[in-house]
């Protein structure tokens, strides 16, 4: 028994070797390297849009079209006004009276939904502009941000509150509570909107309904065709003779 195991060992000597531990995967090493470092930036919008050129125009236009419609509906109120001072010779218990009176309630019931008209107006209008400021806003930042290798940008909210009511608001939507200097992207934004942006170029739309659509042979039988257009000849015929 001793002669086989002496042999067994000179036979395979790595029998009597120290078990060698397994290789770390490549993943255990990628995994213990340092975290990539994300880039962030902040934006001001308060003074980036005072320092925005098509703001200042814009704010400017509207403006002009806001007095306009104001304008409009003095006209419309000083009409009523004049009725209801008119309304004042008539005698009471008249027929005049009685009208004049019923053509002022229509003119205020109109006066009020001109009202309502034109603040509707006026707040669209308004929100047009504003979401053009922020798409402008949105496309200078992206530039500026993949021009600075920065991955995220957040908006800052100034404590410029006047009542107390507006400074509990600005806290309530503030997501940035410190942000060094370092990292406010503000200036290079507004330098980059002091000329208009170039224009965005669309990518074309490929239509697959077309190509997917399966071809479908509609010829018919010439044979068919002819019997099918000779029909309504010889029934105008027949209608014709019969006259």
């Amino acid at each position: 028994m001793n002669r086989l195991l002496v042999a067994f060992l000179v036979l395979c000597p790595s029998a009597l070797a120290t078990p060698v531990r397994a290789q770390a995967p490549a993943a255990t090493t990628a995994a213990q390297a340092a975290p990539q470092k994300i880039a962030v930036g902040v934006i001001d919008f308060v003074k980036l849009f005072e320092a925005y050129p098509r703001v200042a125009e814009d704010r400017r236009q509207y403006d002009e079209f806001r007095k306009q419609r104001r304008t409009m509906f003095d006209d419309e109120k000083k009409k009523v006004e004049d009725l209801k001072l008119g309304l004042e010779i008539e005698k009471k218990n008249t027929a005049n009276r009685a009208i004049k009176e019923l053509e002022i309630q229509a003119m205020m019931s109109r006066l009020e939904g001109l009202q309502k008209i034109l603040e509707t107006e006026m707040r669209m209008k308004l929100e047009d502009l504003q979401v053009a400021w922020f798409e402008d806003a949105q496309r200078a930042i992206a530039i500026v941000a993949k021009e600075r290798g920065i991955s995220i940008v957040l908006r800052i909210l100034a404590d410029n509150g006047e009542t107390t009511r507006d400074k509990v608001s600005i806290f309530e939507q503030r997501a940035v509570w410190y942000a060094g200097a370092e990292v406010d992207i503000t200036p290079f934004v507004i330098r980059l909107l002091q000329v208009p942006l170039p224009p965005l170029i669309k990518e074309p739309q490929v239509d697959t309904s077309k190509s997917a659509a399966p071809k479908v042979d509609v010829a018919a039988p010439k044979a068919d065709a002819a019997k099918d257009a000779s029909a309504p000849k010889a029934d105008a015929a027949k209608q014709l003779g019969g006259k």
